[in-house]
C-alpha cells in the first residue's frame, strides 16, 4: 500500500491524499508556484502519470494521459524551476531508458534521448532550458547537461556522477558519487 500524505507538523495530524504506486520507488515532484504535486500511479495496463491539486484544503487528482510511448512504465519526474515543464524517465527494460520533456500548458511531450541504458537520476538547471541526468553504462557512472529544445546531451566530465540532488541558481551541482 502506498499513499500521498499531507501531515500538519504541529498537531501531527495526517491526510491521505492519493493513492500512489504501491511497490518500488515512488517520484513526487512539487510545482514551484501552484499547490500541485506531480506523481506516478498505477493503472491496470500501465504506470500513469498524475497531477494532484490541492485547493481549499481539498485534494483533486487528476490522470495526465500519455501521448506517446505509453508501453513503456514512468519513473522519475521532475519539474521546471519556471514550472512549466516536466521532465520523465520511462524504461523499455533494465537495459533501456529514455529522458522526455512534457510542455505542462500544451502537454506536448518530446523524447529527449534514445535509449540510454540506466538513468539514475534528474535534476533542473536553474535555466530551466537544461536537465542534468545521470546514468549508469556498463557500470560507469555518467552525467549529462540535456538541452530540451534542441535535445542534445553533453557529457560532464565528472568522474562516478551519481543521481544529481540539487542545482543551485549560479550552476553548483550537489550529487553522490
Amino acid at each position: 500500500h502506498c499513499s500521498i500524505m499531507q501531515v500538519d507538523t504541529i498537531t501531527k495530524i495526517e491526510q491521505e491524499l492519493a493513492k500512489c504506486r504501491p511497490y518500488g520507488s515512488v517520484y513526487l515532484a512539487a510545482h514551484p508556484f501552484r499547490n500541485e504535486y506531480y506523481f506516478i500511479g498505477d493503472t491496470k495496463e500501465q504506470s500513469s502519470l498524475y497531477r494532484l491539486s490541492l485547493e481549499d484544503g481539498q485534494a483533486n487528482v487528476e490522470h495526465i494521459p500519455c501521448t506517446g510511448y505509453c508501453e513503456y512504465p514512468n519513473r522519475d519526474i521532475a519539474v521546471s524551476p519556471d514550472g512549466k515543464h516536466l521532465a520523465l524517465t520511462r524504461r523499455a527494460n533494465r537495459f533501456s531508458e529514455d529522458l522526455y520533456v512534457l510542455n505542462l500548458d500544451s502537454m506536448e511531450e518530446r523524447r529527449l534521448t534514445h535509449q540510454q541504458v540506466d538513468i539514475i537520476g534528474i535534476s533542473w538547471h536553474p535555466s530551466s532550458q537544461h536537465i542534468l541526468m545521470a546514468s549508469v553504462d556498463s557500470g560507469k557512472r555518467s552525467g549529462y547537461l540535456v538541452d530540451i529544445e534542441q535535445g542534445e546531451k553533453a557529457l560532464l566530465r565528472i568522474e562516478n556522477f551519481g543521481s544529481p540532488s540539487r542545482v543551485t541558481t549560479d550552476g553548483t551541482v550537489y550529487y553522490h558519487s
